[in-house]
């Protein structure tokens, strides 16, 4: 079996869950009490490890804390020891572990069966062994890393001994949920606020293990499509992973200091808010995209049954109003800010009446408008109208997109040597003051910053910094890369590989665009930073979205796999061969170098949309898939589906995104192409709606700080699908 391997992608923000970070639900919410099922959960969490071969954590213990008082508060687990096991530093040792699932979970089961709900959470070290019975597709284990591991004859806790655990559970019950916040990678990273979850394999001689046989009778055998996912995919169970097979799953800490994994921050976030007709994959869909707009290089994973309730609808509902703390007739202070993902000024916020029931579109609104001040627990807002102070003050505040644009991509230079490292920072700041006016050399306390950019300098031990930064501008070997990573890229630097060149790297340590510089290049500061740009204008769009629109999850994405083609008399291409693929739909497809596929789009809500499809590819270009031009928009009539044309991967490597943007009204959003290599400015139109004005400010980092031009809620909504291209093998 496989453990799914924590991702950086795409790949930070704050717990709701917890007391200390919460915002406020405004007066009027509602409480459901849900039924009450017999719920039981293993939480393990690992900081501290014995081994001075194995790095400490620091977050792991605050997964366990944040996911048992979700739990707890919001879908009925009784917090006492027959229901809540959790084994914490020395507590997790292999048999603990081991004996903890069995009289916690399996016992139980045994007890219940499917009136029961069972939760595994891990959080702490993953690693890779060879594999010792043939069981894997590949040639390796996914184990996890316990307290004791690699002391004296204690091994990891190989997958195949977790399937064992796994089938006595599912022979019993098919209500098991399994998260796992941890990675089994161990690629390069470079610092920074997400630090990986990694370890070194155990370079011992390990005991072989049997082979695994499943109830059923039929051997445990992990294929190659499988490597994904924490265990064999089997509907009996959901398991959460944190990231992709090449992948590592980071921690990050919040404004206030406070250490969570990605996954476990998201997930408890997510539970949190969710109500008690909310299915794994509606819960999934929230916890991906929190951690791909946090990491852009980790892909969490997801395996099971989806369509069902989560938890089996033992989630309390709790309505989501933020309280409003002081109120302007055009200004309001709410009680959330970057502890609760208000993590830029620009963020916009909606207000609804007091007494509305439904927080979503337009009903009921009272007022919207954009932050123009973050805390770290309150925020300032900026409002689109005059509104009576009274009545604001006893609002439901939401967020509509916590990512309002205004925060520059921020670069660090990571170059060890000072001379060099100066150097390059002079040239970034010389083609940043060319934009804006007041950039500075390194030796000044100012940054070189522009609207999308902020270049900072690093310690003369960047890879032991922790600086908040989303790339870096690095010098080092490309053989560094070759010889460790499968998936680098195909292009070999122009350079000598064995000497340094510039790149630009990804917090994961991956570089992105496969663009190599040869250091001597007079030529090089110019490239890196007009691809820079282009990685903050891919953000921008990346990170739109709309939280109250009512059409939020009503276009239908699909990913979809061409396998050939039908021809016509003359043996000319005619039509596509496809194959829809349920684990494309549930995780992240895939896709090899010169692979075709197409995405198909359904509308499933009851009003015409027009759908745009932008494509944020793996060299830096924007690129509108679908409509092929302003002229060719067509509705998307209810029920009906479209197709894109088909599309082949190609190099760079890495994770690609497609932001798809549903209006029920025709906009033009061909402004936001961009090429992957440098091309002069075209022109286009006039903007003619506040939607169009709201991309056009986030895509130049711009905006009218003299009002505030918010587009209806009721008349857009996004989607996201990523995808990561890989070489051939």
């Amino acid at each position: 079996m496989k453990f799914p391997k924590k991702a950086l992608s795409l790949c930070l923000s704050l717990v709701f869950a917890t007391s200390l970070t919460a915002p406020s639900l405004a007066k009027g919410s509602d409480e459901t009490p849900a039924t009450k099922k017999p719920f039981f959960a293993v939480l393990v969490g690992i900081d501290d490890y014995i081994s001075p071969n194995v790095n400490d954590l620091s977050g792991c213990k605050n997964d366990v804390d944040d996911m048992k008082a979700v739990l707890v508060k919001n879908y009925n687990l009784p917090d006492d020891d027959e229901h809540i096991l959790v084994l914490k530093d020395r507590e997790a040792t292999k048999e603990g572990i081991k004996n903890a699932f069995r009289k916690m979970l399996v016992s139980n089961a045994e007890k219940y069966g499917d009136k029961g709900l069972y939760l595994f959470h891990y959080s702490g070290h993953g690693s890779y062994c060879k594999d010792t019975n043939g069981d894997e597709a590949g040639d390796d284990d996914q184990t996890l890393v316990t307290v004791d591991s690699r002391q004296g004859d204690v091994y990891d806790l190989v997958d195949d001994e977790l399937d064992i655990l796994l089938d006595e559970l599912t022979a019993k019950t098919k209500n098991s949920v399994l998260v796992f916040d941890c990675c089994h990678s161990y690629t390069n990273t470079r610092g920074g606020k997400v630090t990986p979850r990694k370890v070194e394999p155990d370079s011992r001689p390990q005991p072989e293990q049997k082979p695994v046989t499943r109830s059923s009778g039929e051997r445990s055998t992990r294929a190659a499509t499988e490597k994904t996912a924490m265990a064999p995919r089997d509907q009996k169970y959901v398991v959460f992973s944190g990231c992709l097979q090449d992948e590592t799953s980071g921690e990050t800490r919040d404004p206030q200091g406070r250490t969570n994994g990605l996954l476990t921050r998201y997930l408890v976030e997510a539970l949190a808010k969710s109500g008690s007709d909310t299915t794994y994959r509606q819960l999934w869909d929230t916890v991906a995209k929190g951690v791909t707009s946090e990491n852009w290089a980790q892909h969490p994973q997801v395996e099971g049954d989806l369509e069902r309730p989560i938890l089996n609808a033992s989630a309390t509902r709790l309505e989501p109003g933020i309280k409003v703390l002081k109120a302007e007739d055009e200004k309001a202070v709410i009680d959330a800010g970057e502890a609760h993902r208000i993590v830029e000024k620009g963020a916009l916020v909606a207000f609804y009446k007091a007494w509305a029931k439904k927080l979503e579109g337009e009903k009921d609104i009272l007022a919207k408008g954009l932050v123009e001040e973050v805390g770290t627990l309150k925020s300032s807002v900026k409002l689109d109208r005059k509104v009576d102070p009274e009545e604001l003050a006893k609002a439901k505040a939401r967020i509509v997109t916590p990512f309002g644009g205004d925060r520059p991509l921020k670069v660090k230079v990571e170059i060890k040597e000072a001379s060099s490292r100066g150097n390059l920072f002079q040239l970034l700041d010389k083609e940043a003051s060319q934009e804006t006016p007041g950039s500075a050399s390194e030796g000044s306390s100012a940054k070189p910053k522009t609207g999308l950019l902020e270049i900072t300098k690093t310690s003369d031990d960047p890879l032991k910094s922790n600086d908040d930064w989303d790339v870096a501008v690095v010098q080092d070997k490309f053989e560094t890369f070759a010889d460790s990573r499968r998936n680098v890229g195909s292009r070999a630097p122009k350079a000598d590989p064995e000497k340094p060149v510039f790149f630009i790297a990804a917090q994961n340590g991956m570089p992105l665009f496969d663009l190599w510089l040869n250091t001597s290049d007079p030529e090089a500061p110019k490239v890196i930073y007009s691809a820079l740009k282009k990685r903050a204008r891919q953000r921008l769009v990346q990170t739109l979205e709309n939280k109250v629109s009512p059409l939020d999850g009503k276009l239908k994405i699909e990913f979809v796999r061409v396998t050939g083609w039908d021809t016509d008399i003359n043996g000319k291409p005619k039509a596509p061969k496809t194959e829809t693929k349920e684990a494309d739909q549930i995780g992240t497809p895939v896709v090899k170098e010169s692979e075709q596929f197409l995405l198909k789009l359904t509308n499933t809500s009851d009003t015409p949309l027009y759908p745009t499809v932008v494509s944020l590819g793996t060299s830096g270009k924007i690129e509108i898939i679908y409509p092929p031009s302003s002229t060719h928009a067509v509705p998307l009539q209810p029920g009906d589906s479209m197709k894109t044309d088909v599309m082949q991967a190609g190099a760079p490597v890495g994770p690609e995104s497609f932001k798809v943007i549903a209006t029920t009204s025709h906009t033009d959003f061909h402004f936001l192409e961009q090429e992957g290599i440098t091309r002069s400015g075209t022109t286009r139109k006039a903007v003619s709606n506040p939607l169009e004005k709201l991309m056009e400010d986030r895509h130049n980092a711009t905006r009218d700080s003299s009002r505030v031009t918010v587009p209806s809620l009721d008349d857009w909504a996004t989607a996201d699908l990523d995808i990561v291209i890989a070489t051939p093998e």
